[in-house]
């Protein structure tokens, strides 16, 4: 075992037969019996850890194990486990077996991981140095007069011994990555919620994270991918998809931006420590990544928040073990007050009865506003420090203890030196933030590893979304959508999307000196017909101004746009929304302007790239005065706006280009107030999807921060899919901010009525009456009507196949929506290159209309028309498809199966009138399945009498 520490090797060694999934099993076992000195397991599980080892060694000669399979592991003693002692090192549940599995546990054993046992641990995970076990003290491998860290101190020194190549833990105030920290080994903590507390018995809910203890962080990642991702059972687990954490491993540090924060490295922090984290973070700098220095100025919060926080959790989550159902029951009680005095006396070990006792006081009257409520206050000031810094940092590093391991018995005596241990860990916990503690080296001879740096990325908040009662949310939207016109707005280069960087970019658009903008009327033509359809107010005159702000892909150090005077003013969309009402939603302006560059950050090492071939691209801005109230509201009406730039021609609508995108305007305010709350703007959003969830995203963070008593500042907003959450991006300029005054360029845009009324000569008929049109004319149904309209080249289709088959609207649209749309799904189509004209559909159904073929043959003929066979008379006449309509060859054929089954034909006669399908199928079978089915039924009664 001594040669395979890690999962990797061990792994390999297994899937090169060197070892087997039993043997490394049983050199873990007999590990852990040379290894008794540590006092790292509770709990051995010999016979089903060799079971489990059996299986997945099967597995393993299959070919198709998972990446753990096989590997031995421990699970820290809190995680419930089915059928085997969970005791959370406590008296209180020392005979505890659990007749289910903890998520955790399962998602482990699907992988075919082994469990070799359960470890030892602070009792309740309330501890700083695993001192606390009802089961006695574990030692730290390093140096067994010291303590290896708690409260996951066992599943530390079980990997750190060589027993085992990871351990499963969890941390509530830095119970992982402090003893990674003590015992040189990566702990990871990840974001709350990511992994589920299902079946993990409670210290402090709000805080309790999953997490693991391994060699490297990318074992820490192959362990957390396996146990990562929602749970039904935990209300607190986050719902999106695991994440690729081993393949993130290989980016490179270069743009990295690591906050390092002086509040840890302050007073109290050992000389070692500081100077060898350090030192690692100048190996950081080296390998490309810049340091970045940050306060997080409400740090010395963190311990006195968290030791409120925690014991009050504690105390309610723990007041369940009272000696009645289950664990310790003191003896002979003489009343149910002395059960409960005494069971819990006898149960809790001192440090658990200190910390109830301390959330119980937290909790009682008269002391929440003093103690709980303060720290919950505390909480979010240490919350809004670290997004702050995550506003210009991308994680924050620093050492993960201010010492190293500490003596056995040290601390013991002062519970206010102890908890100072975690001075550096907790505020990761108060914000919900991921936190992994790595190795940075050795502080001095024959200490444990202390130099650790803890990296907090800007995490995913879980977000419940939940309804918050007298809020109104206001929205209002900023559509870009890209016009559709083949040169840019002010020069006459190419707009095709995809081509190599920079070779779309003319002088005016690279603003080379002494180049002058001129105006794409094709695009002032664009945003007129847009204002049309809205019935908005075109203006006779409008004027292109410049806004000022300097960024690297803005050429000109302004961008050209319309301010004061845009081309469309007003107008209205009518929105249908899912629950079956329709809105009107009020627009203020659709005013053209010039798109700027793009940064491509990561095609270049240590650089920033970049391609003005999208610099000048005309866009359409379409905004909306704040008039939307919800995420829903806003999707519904960006999804109709979609249809109709789409509609008219005017925009390709392709969001993943960013032909069309959208910054969400969001404030909120109490309900009733006519006066609108501070906005902030999520800027480029380009899925329907991602807006929606920006949007609750942001709605959701307002309200949180003003019920805590926060103010909420006017800023640009980005919205990260992965994490589900907005991050600031710059601080909102006003209109002086941007310095706006009309382009000395360009004169203003002079449209004419004559103008006006030529465009409006050229409109296509609206979607919406078309969509009536459908409805009161031809008596469609509107939910086909609705989807007929969707899509103008469907709806075109539609019409041209209906001018062909008059009176047949119903026909022409079953077809249309079924037939067509499905063979186009099939082949990733759409209806512009549909494989069969509309004409030709027409043709094919006028052939059923006439009886010609039956619908069901007249599916085959169609397949046969897409695939290219011809048109239908042709494939009906080559395949012999004509349906018998002439009345004496279908009377022969009936005469001949009437004397064929004479007995049949007594007994219909005589009452039996089932039998009329029976020789309606001979007689088909007879005809090759042609027989006209009005005419064959008609005749057959006849015949039969």
């Amino acid at each position: 075992m001594a040669t395979f520490t890690s999962i990797a090797q061990c792994a390999q060694a297994l899937r090169a037969r060197q070892v087997s999934a039993v043997e490394l099993a049983q050199e873990s076992l007999r590990m852990t019996q040379s290894r008794a000195d540590l006092n790292a397991l509770i709990t051995l599980d010999e016979a089903n850890a060799l079971a489990a080892a059996e299986r997945a060694d099967a597995t393993l000669a299959a070919g198709s194990a998972h990446a753990l399979a096989g590997i031995p592991f421990v699970h820290k003693d809190i995680f419930c486990t089915n059928g085997v002692r969970t005791t959370c090192a406590s008296r209180m549940l020392a005979n505890f077996v659990p007749p289910y599995d903890a998520t955790v546990v399962a998602k482990l054993a699907a992988t075919q991981a082994v469990s070799i046992g359960k470890t030892n641990m602070d009792e309740f995970a309330m501890g700083s140095s695993n001192e606390n076990s009802h089961y006695g003290a574990v030692k730290n491998p390093w140096d067994t007069t010291r303590v290896p860290g708690g409260s996951s101190g066992g599943s530390a020194a079980a990997v750190a011994a060589g027993i085992v190549p990871f351990a499963t833990g969890t941390d509530t105030g830095g119970s992982i990555r402090q003893p990674a920290a003590f015992c040189g080994l990566t702990g990871l903590k990840p974001t709350y919620g990511r992994v589920s507390r299902w079946g993990m018995i409670a210290y402090a809910s709000s805080l309790d994270c999953a997490g693991v203890l391994a060699r490297s962080a990318v074992s820490c990642a192959q362990v957390f991918a396996a146990v990562a991702g929602h749970d039904a059972r935990d209300a607190t687990s986050v719902d999106r998809p695991v994440d690729d954490y081993i393949g993130a491993l290989a980016r490179p540090l270069q743009g990295l931006r690591i906050g390092v924060a002086r509040e840890y490295f302050g007073a109290g922090i050992d000389a070692g420590v500081g100077a060898m984290v350090q030192a690692a973070l100048a190996q950081y700098e080296k390998l490309g990544a810049t340091l970045v220095d940050i306060a997080l100025p409400n740090a010395a919060l963190a311990i006195p928040a968290y030791y409120v926080i925690a014991p009050a959790e504690a105390s309610s989550n723990l007041a369940r073990y009272d000696g009645v159902r289950y664990g310790h029951r003191c003896d002979n009680p003489a009343s149910l007050e002395d059960l409960y005095t005494r069971t819990r006396a006898e149960g809790f070990g001192a440090e658990v009865r200190r910390r109830i006792l301390v959330g119980t006081y937290a909790l009682s009257a008269g002391y929440y506003d003093a103690y709980y409520l303060r720290a919950q206050r505390a909480r979010r000031l240490i919350a809004n420090d670290f997004q702050a810094a995550f506003k210009s940092v991308d994680l924050i590093a620093g050492p993960t203890t201010p010492t190293v391991a500490f003596k056995l018995g040290e601390k013991s005596a002062d519970p206010l030196a102890m908890y100072a241990a975690d001075i550096n860990t907790v505020a990761v916990n108060l914000a919900g933030l991921p936190a992994i503690s790595i190795p940075a080296g050795v502080a001095r001879r024959r200490a444990q590893i202390p130099a650790r740096d803890r990296l907090a990325s800007a995490h995913a908040r879980r977000c419940d979304m939940s309804t918050h009662a007298g809020w109104e949310a206001v929205i209002g939207l900023e559509i870009h959508a890209q016009l559709s016109t083949s040169s840019k707005l002010f020069s006459g280069a190419a707009t095709a999307y995809g081509a190599e960087p920079n070779t779309q970019a003319a002088a005016v658009d690279v603003a080379l000196p002494g180049t002058l903008p001129v105006p794409n009327h094709a695009a002032l033509d664009k945003a007129i017909r847009f204002g049309l359809a809205t019935g908005a107010r075109i203006a006779p005159q409008s004027i292109f101004a410049r806004k000022n702000y300097f960024y690297p892909d803005l050429p000109k150090g302004y961008q050209i746009s319309q301010y004061e005077l845009p081309i469309v003013s007003g107008g209205t969309v009518s929105v249908r929304l899912d629950d079956g009402r329709t809105i009107q939603v009020e627009l203020e302006r659709a005013h053209l302007e010039e798109d700027a560059g793009k940064s491509l950050h990561d095609a270049f090492h240590a650089a920033t790239g970049i391609d003005l071939n999208r610099a000048g691209t005309p866009l359409l801005e379409i905004v909306t005065k704040p008039v939307l109230y919800s995420a829903q509201e806003a999707v519904a009406y960006m999804r109709t706006v979609h249809t109709l730039v789409r509609w008219l021609g005017i925009c390709d609508g392709n969001m993943q280009e960013g032909s069309f995108r959208c910054d969400a305007n969001v404030s909120v305010r109490p309900q009733g107030s006519d006066k609108l709350g501070t906005r902030t703007e999520i800027k480029n959003v380009n899925s329907f999807r991602f807006v929606e969830k920006a949007i609750e995203y942001e709605i959701e963070r307002q309200i949180r921060a003003l019920e805590n008593g926060e103010t909420i500042v006017q800023e640009t907003r980005l919205y990260d899919a992965a994490r589900h959450q907005t991050r600031s991006m710059r601080s909102k300029e006003s209109a002086d901010d941007y310095r706006y005054f009309p382009d000395p360029d360009l004169p203003p845009l002079a449209v004419t009525a004559a103008d006006i009324d030529n465009i409006r000569a050229s409109m296509p008929e609206l979607p919406e009456t078309r969509r009536a049109r459908y409805v009161d004319a031809l008596g469609l149904p509107e939910a086909d009507a609705t989807q007929l309209c969707a899509d103008k080249a469907t709806a075109d289709y539609f019409d041209v196949t209906l001018a062909a088959l008059p009176g047949e609207a119903k026909l022409a649209a079953n077809w249309t929506l079924g037939e067509v749309a499905a063979a186009l799904n099939a082949d990733a189509l759409h209806f512009d290159a549909v494989r069969v004209s509309a004409p030709a559909l027409a043709q094919l159904l006028a052939r059923v209309r006439e009886g010609t073929i039956s619908g069901k043959t007249a599916k085959d003929v169609f397949a046969a028309m897409w695939a290219g066979e011809g048109d239908a008379d042709a494939i009906i006449e080559k395949r012999g498809l004509k349906q018998i309509s002439d009345t004496g060859a279908l009377a022969a054929a009936i005469d001949a199966v009437l004397a064929e089954f004479p007995s049949q034909v007594a007994d219909y006669r005589g009452g039996n009138d089932k039998l009329l399908q029976f020789f309606v199928g001979q007689v088909m079978k007879r005809t090759r399945g042609q027989a006209n089915p009005q005419q064959l039924n008609g005749l057959l009664k006849e015949k039969l009498g």
